[in-house]
């Protein structure tokens, strides 16, 4: 805001000076003030070039009176600036050099002014896309960069736009370009580094831990994960190959069986067949002591960005129920799909519908339905969001308890929560706060989150639910992040914690 006060002034003592109110311009955009800024880079353009050149023609007609008379059928067509550029260059021979010399002199000048305004109206339309229409945005910033190779603000931006599609090898060749024109470019310097170590190989160790209990005894049970995956980007950053390991124990509450530890080995990939489709997979080798049988679960899909404003996904999983001990003992699994799409409304309004179809091991059918929308009240480095969801799900077949006793669940049939219609519905807010001094993409960030929810479900119950999540960019190639989180209802109360350290290898060992 300060900026723009010092290049009001700069502008009220020189208004031809294009530097400051182009600079003016992108100021306002990076205070999310996107309407005044289009607004400064159209008085960039006033009068435009075209303009420009018939009042400069005028002018010279006033102070000759032989030019006035030659001049006058063209000033009076009112002819686009090239027209009148070419007709001038048919009718300067037969002038004197004095006129000759005034009009070459306009000529130049508009050839520039017209130069600078293209620039400008290029820029301008490439901001007016970047960040939520980042497909459109790419083009757009090639043209600018096409007429004005020195943009760095343009050669950056085009960066981040990339960045933000997960087109990193464009991105790094952005930024890179960023730096031959400016080599103090920092913020250019800190995305390249970044960049680069995404496309590095990644050791991620994690621990998680949740608990649950509620639903009478259908969700009942503790667990724990701890282990380490290793990434191997091989294209982009969201193209990789990853290899892991987790150590997993599940506590079920007392009269539920004994504790159940296991071995998890992962094996996953991700690859783009274009700039919008990509294929995703990733299987689980589970191995237990007993009850549940060793087995391979997985979830293998696609996603496709139709166009900068909807994404549609699907993807196919197999996946063990670990709900409470009984799930355990019985080896409860279910195989489903998922499909849903995902829609960019504008900068600010986003929202995402998904279906699941799962059917169980013990012959049971899932039908489930979510949807949500949120909004951003606030942007960074200060964010406030606001998000709504409903969730609605259907089984086949409800719990069927042993002697009609919801206490005991040894034996019951389809022992975990099967309602035949449940809907639970949340208002969340969310408080985002960066504690670094950047926050655009591919910089070292530090930030923190915290969130509230209230929801209802179908039987009026409440439910109270606060969540907080940590993202530390120690190094450019070192995060460490934590989440907590809990649901506290009279129905169902869970809490969980999770944590992980990111690692980008400085280089690629093969």
């Amino acid at each position: 805001k300060g900026s723009v006060v010092e290049y009001d002034r700069i502008i009220a003592a020189d208004a031809d000076f294009l530097v400051p109110r182009v600079e003016k311009a992108r100021v306002l955009y990076s205070d999310y003030q996107w309407d005044a800024s289009a607004a400064a880079y159209r008085q960039v353009q006033i009068p435009s070039a075209d303009d420009w050149l018939q009042n400069a023609l005028g002018g010279l007609a006033q102070k000759d009176p032989r030019g006035g008379a030659a001049l006058a059928p063209y000033l009076a067509a009112h002819l686009p600036g090239k027209s009148c550029e070419d007709e001038l260059a048919k009718l300067a021979p037969g002038l004197d050099a004095d006129l000759q010399q005034g009009m070459r002199c306009i000529v130049l000048d508009y050839e520039a002014r017209a130069a600078e305004q293209n620039a400008v109206a290029l820029e301008a339309k490439a901001k007016d896309k970047k960040g939520w229409r980042d497909y459109e945005a790419v083009p757009l910033y090639k043209n600018l960069i096409a007429v004005q190779p020195a943009n760095t603000e343009g050669l950056f931006d085009l960066g981040q736009t990339y960045g933000t599609l997960k087109q990193t090898r464009h991105a790094i060749e952005a930024f890179s370009q960023t730096l031959a024109v400016d080599p103090l470019n920092r913020d250019a310097s800190v995305a390249l580094e970044r960049a680069g170590l995404e496309l590095n190989p990644q050791l991620r160790p994690t621990f998680e831990f949740f608990n649950q209990r509620g639903f009478g005894q259908l969700s009942n049970i503790s667990r724990f994960r701890y282990g380490g995956f290793l990434t191997y980007p091989f294209g982009d950053e969201n193209e990789s190959v990853t290899v892991g390991y987790e150590r997993a124990l599940y506590v079920p509450i007392r009269g539920q069986g004994q504790q159940l530890e296991g071995n998890i080995y992962t094996f996953g990939a991700s690859k783009k067949c274009d700039e919008r489709l990509i294929f995703f997979g990733t299987g689980h080798v589970e191995q237990y002591e007993d009850r549940l049988q060793n087995r391979v679960t997985y979830q293998a899909g696609a996603a496709y960005d139709c166009s900068d404003l909807v994404r549609v996904h699907a993807d196919h999983f197999l996946e063990n129920v670990l709900e409470n001990g009984e799930t355990l003992r019985q080896d409860i699994h279910r195989l489903g799909i998922n499909a849903g799409a995902d829609l960019h409304i504008n900068r600010l309004w986003n929202a995402g519908a998904n279906y699941r179809f799962a059917y169980y091991s013990d012959h049971n059918d899932l039908h489930e339905m979510y949807l949500t929308t949120e909004w951003k009240i606030m942007l960074p480095p200060c964010q406030l969001k606001v998000v709504l969801d409903y969730d609605y799900l259907w089984y086949a077949r409800g719990t069927v308890y042993p002697f009609n006793d919801p206490n005991i669940l040894i034996g019951a049939i389809h022992p975990y929560f099967a309602p035949n219609g449940f809907g639970f519905g949340e208002a969340r807010i969310e408080w985002t706060q960066w504690l670094s001094r950047d926050f655009f993409v591919y910089s070292n960030q530090c930030w923190y989150s915290l969130q509230y929810a209230l929801g209802f479900d179908s039987s009026l119950a409440t439910y109270n639910s606060v969540r907080a999540v940590a993202n530390f960019d120690v190094k450019p190639w070192l995060t460490i992040g934590a989440d907590a989180k809990g649901i506290f209802s009279p129905v169902y109360n869970a809490e969980g914690v999770s944590a992980f350290v990111l690692l980008r290898l400085p280089y690629k060992p093969w």
